[in-house]
């Protein structure tokens, strides 16, 4: 789409109208606000968006319908998976468009509702940080280091940098921050600890910093 920025946009989906807001969180995602985000046949409209030629890459999509200026309701179809249960960069790519929007305050937190449980996100011109419960994990594959000697795994082209994470290996990740161009993630559970991953000697290790 053309412009520096997309801002409750109007664009043709299917022969339908729809006023959208797109932005890249490391990964794209195109933001629908609606007033009845439950009664969406999301298996039609999903796959309309994903797929329209405007977004060549393809694209997420995120239906909001906004409860109050500091609740969301999300459902997201995921590009390549469909509707998912949770999304944690659609939950803030939701908020972020719902600030440009003027719907919800930046720096304020914003209770993002999906099926899989709630989601808090937090908004700054710093960083949009996302907090939730366990529920919302990942799968990927350690493929290499960041600079700091952070694990970094794609989660649909998307970099996430996760500490204590060792090449090769495949892991279940949470996402805990967004930032513009990257996210950080927390290990869940790792499938196929590496041969290079050894045991610290310190029972504190990762949570004193000393």
């Amino acid at each position: 789409l053309p412009g520096s920025e997309v801002v409750d946009r109007l664009i043709e989906i299917g022969r339908r109208d729809f006023r959208v807001t797109c932005l890249s969180l490391g990964n794209p995602h195109c933001v629908v606000f609606t007033d009845r985000v439950d009664s969406l046949d999301l298996n039609a409209l999903g796959p309309q968006f994903e797929n329209a030629p405007i977004f060549p890459e393809r694209v997420n999509t995120e239906f909001v319908q906004v409860l109050s200026p500091d609740t969301l309701s999300l459902r997201v179809w995921e590009r390549g998976s469909g509707e998912t249960l949770a999304c944690g960069t659609g939950a803030c790519a939701a908020v972020v468009a719902a600030v440009a929007n003027g719907l919800c305050e930046k720096g304020r937190d914003i209770t993002v509702r999906v099926q899989g449980g709630d989601l808090v996100v937090h908004y700054t011109d710093e960083a949009v940080t996302l907090t939730g419960d366990a529920k919302l994990v990942y799968t990927g594959t350690v493929e290499s280091y960041s600079s700091e000697g952070l694990g970094i795994v794609r989660l649909d082209g998307a970099v996430v940098f996760v500490p204590q994470a060792v090449r090769g290996e495949t892991i279940d990740l949470k996402i805990t921050k967004v930032m513009k161009t990257a996210a950080a993630g927390e290990i869940v559970k790792i499938h196929n600890p590496s041969p290079e991953r050894t045991k610290p000697e310190c029972p504190y290790f990762g949570e004193c910093g000393g």
